[in-house]
């Protein structure tokens, strides 16, 4: 019943959630960049201010009852001094523009990056920027030089995401007035499965004759083939000899000559686990594929990645992993 409860109180935020984004859309908040204002800065009196005018509403009752018109006019004074905080208020966020730079893909034990630049000519001064999945972020002030802002976005689902509404908000000058507006930045990102290593004893005798004679994962090299040698510890992953395992259970290492070029299929049939351990495995033999310089392909379900090498390869694997 909890479960079910909770599930719809998310359905229903996320529905308000896409309505309220598009209604930002509407009002030019989306965009890789904005500037701050009239038609997109929204002020209100804080908590603080809220106390501070009712407060002053009393005081206005106390002289009115009293007929005291020294209280009444300091009530009248009272109140222009909140009407400046608004004017003051306004002044600091006006101007502000903020722009997205770049994001940087990650794994979903790191989540995201994204790199924001703000600048202000007149000046900004104590600026908060909030959102979903991140911490709240504090400038202390903004001018003319560029300030550059990195946020990390803290999202365990892999896969294709958009960047999530940003709150840019102030207090400034004396905590009266609360001063927004938002940013939705029209950029998406991918969260990668998290790499993780699995040992060769995880390798099911089904899997490993699967392996065997499907001849994935499997290293096709040249001629130059010397027979196997035991296994030692950091010997690539591609290069055992699953043949020799099933027989005599007994890790070895394939054994080749110089001048052997390897190449490498990584497939989604041949890798323990269910279906997030598998992806997470096989992001690890990319990670590691290409940390070593060689060359790999992979084979999904419903996608492949043709033999390549380089990071445009490395994160066209990765992508296809988050995608499945």
């Amino acid at each position: 019943m909890s479960d079910t409860k909770t599930s719809l109180v998310q359905s229903i935020k996320s529905h308000v959630n896409v309505w309220f984004n598009n209604q930002l859309k509407k009002r030019k908040h989306s965009e890789t960049s904005i500037t701050l204002t009239h038609k997109n800065i929204y002020i209100l009196p804080s908590k603080f201010g809220m106390a501070y005018l009712i407060s002053n509403v009393l005081v206005y009752v106390l002289g009115i009852n009293y007929q005291n018109n020294l209280v009444i006019m300091f009530s009248y004074l009272m109140f222009s001094f909140l009407l400046v905080n608004f004017i003051v208020a306004f002044i600091n966020l006006y101007n502000l523009k903020v722009s997205l730079s770049h994001t940087v893909a990650g794994y979903q034990h790191t989540g995201y990056f994204a790199y924001f630049q703000l600048v202000n000519k007149d000046g900004t001064t104590s600026l908060e920027v909030s959102g979903d999945h991140i911490r709240s972020q504090f400038i202390d002030s903004i001018e003319e030089t560029t300030q550059k802002l990195e946020l990390q976005f803290n999202i365990a689902n892999r896969g294709l995401h958009s960047l999530p509404r940003l709150k840019l908000f102030s207090h400034y000058p004396f905590g009266l007035v609360t001063t927004w507006s938002y940013f939705v930045p029209e950029k998406k990102t991918y969260v990668y499965p998290t790499p993780l290593s699995f040992s060769f004893h995880q390798v099911s005798q089904a899997e490993i004759e699967s392996d065997s004679q499907s001849q994935s994962n499997q290293a096709t090299v040249s001629e130059n083939y010397q027979g196997v040698r035991p296994y030692i510890d950091g010997d690539k992953v591609n290069r055992i000899s699953w043949k020799h395992y099933a027989k005599h259970q007994v890790l070895a290492t394939k054994d080749f000559s110089s001048g052997s070029i390897s190449e490498y299929e990584f497939s989604l049939q041949t890798v323990p686990g269910n279906l997030e351990q598998k992806l997470q495995h096989l992001s690890y033999l990319v990670t590691h594929a290409e940390n070593e310089n060689l060359r790999y392909s992979l084979v999904l379900p419903h996608a492949k990645v043709d033999l390549g090498s380089g990071t445009p390869h490395m994160t066209k694997c990765l992508e296809e992993l988050s995608n499945v």
